[in-house]
């Protein structure tokens, strides 16, 4: 301290040059105070002052200023300024004495005010890395089957620990703390690392209703019959040829027309192999156990079609096509393979051709009259490619319109660009190896796009 000034940081934690007032000590608490000022002004326009108890370092000189910690020593404080002002005031004038007793302010309170404000932000980190340790452990939603013995909920929640399932047992505790139902059920359950605290907790207060002998069947877009079938035959208990038996059935297709708006009598034309083919919607379903019956399953899946058909069942009744012919369509696109954001302009292309009467022309439909699902076989004159007298053979010349029925069960995307084709005037399409499509009018055009994909090592046809 030289010259009766010294520095101290504010609570912004800047430096603030102060100068001692005075300094005096009291017989009464054995303690020496120092009044001093940042010559700062309040809103009023009065003289900041403020007052410590300090002691002076016998070894290096340094002055500590600590707080004022009673009340009795504020009144003696007080009344010392107090006395110090008036005789200020007497010497120098109203206008020049600095020391006023109504605006005190102790170092304490500056540093109070701190200490809360930590003490306030280290709540904020400890809610939010507690809300965080309740979050899933990764993004993964696969689930994993995991089953939870009976005991307390801290035998749980090391469980659910070391499985991986959550982040913290103890974040788990604190949270079961706070839950009305502490009643978790054992049991065994389908649970991801990314539901986080919250929702397992829910699971375990529900209890269990996983079913380990549920059967899951996942039918992927563009699948026939017969893949239906081979999905079904290794994963329950009925046989191939039950399902392909029972899907070949007139009657037993025909029993399901009057349930479902969608079918109509044009699946029982003769030349269809499968009646129902294209209307089993491809997606996962779940059953009881393998011993699910092939008319619950096939049920099931026309039942999924039904509703994603019912959006659109105003815009296909204005289409000017038949649902059936639509289907027939979408199955076509579907395995064509043009990317999703394509087949629009792909449907487009077979739009044009049916409304110029040309044949399609389409090879997917050729691999389908011959029965032949591995579209790596080539094709030749021999096996039938341009037999005339097959109703799905579309490469044949002569062959105008649709063929008889669907190829496959299209998805979803399939259906929609049959349903909204994209408007233009383009004959001809090819894809490339990694799903491009490229469009062209006329029939030198599409050659040349084949070439070109050729020397670039980019045709995989």
């Amino acid at each position: 301290m030289e010259d009766n000034k010294f520095k101290i940081k504010n609570e912004d934690g800047k430096e603030v040059l102060c100068e001692v007032l005075f300094t005096f000590e009291s017989d009464e608490t054995n303690k020496n105070y120092m009044v001093y000022t940042d010559n700062t002004k309040d809103d009023s326009g009065r003289t900041r002052v403020y007052a410590s108890v300090y002691s002076v370092n016998d070894e290096d000189g340094h002055t500590e200023l600590l707080p004022v910690e009673t009340d009795r020593e504020w009144k003696i404080i007080e009344t010392i300024i107090e006395s110090v002002s008036e005789e200020a005031k007497k010497e120098k004038g109203e206008d020049e004495a600095k020391v006023e007793p109504d605006i005190i302010m102790n170092l304490m309170t500056k540093r109070v005010i701190v200490s809360i404000t930590g003490m306030c932000l280290m709540c904020f980190i400890a809610i939010g890395l507690y809300l965080f340790l309740l979050t899933g452990t990764s993004n993964d939603k696969s689930t994993r089957v995991v089953t939870i013995d009976a005991g307390g909920i801290s035998s749980i929640a090391k469980k659910l620990e070391s499985d991986g399932f959550i982040r913290s047992a103890n974040a788990f505790k604190v949270y079961m703390y706070t839950q009305s139902n502490r009643n978790l059920k054992a049991g065994t359950y389908k649970l991801s690392k990314s539901m986080g605290v919250r929702k397992i907790v829910k699971e375990l207060q529900r209890g269990s209703k996983y079913n380990i002998e549920e059967v899951r069947l996942t039918f992927k877009e563009g699948k026939n019959i017969r893949g239906v079938a081979k999905v079904i035959s290794e994963n329950t208990n009925n046989s191939y040829e039950d399902v392909i038996g029972t899907l070949s059935d007139r009657s037993y297709a025909e029993g399901l027309i009057s349930k479902y708006w969608f079918l109509s009598d044009e699946i029982l034309n003769s030349g269809i192999y499968y009646p129902l083919e294209g209307y089993l919607f491809p997606n996962t379903y779940f059953f009881k156990n393998r011993n699910v019956s092939i008319d619950v399953i096939i049920t099931t899946m026309l039942d999924e079609m039904g509703k994603q058909l019912e959006v659109y069942r105003d815009d296909i009744s204005k289409s000017g096509l038949s649902i059936h012919k639509l289907i027939t369509l979408a199955s076509i696109v579907e395995l064509e393979g043009a990317s999703s954001n394509d087949r629009a302009k792909v449907a487009g292309v077979f739009y044009n051709r049916l409304n110029s009467g040309w044949n399609l022309g389409s090879d997917v439909t050729t691999y389908y009259a011959l029965r032949i699902d591995d579209f790596s076989v080539s094709l030749s004159k021999e096996q039938g490619l341009y037999n005339c007298d097959n109703g799905y053979n579309t490469r044949c010349t002569s062959y105008i319109g649709l063929p008889v029925g669907p190829i496959d069960n299209p998805g979803i995307v399939s259906i929609k660009s049959a349903i909204y084709p994209e408007s233009h005037d383009y004959y001809y399409f090819v894809a490339d190896c990694k799903g491009k499509t490229y469009l062209n009018k006329d029939e030198n055009g599409h050659f040349a796009t084949i070439n070109k994909l050729k020397k670039e090592n980019n045709w995989c046809a």
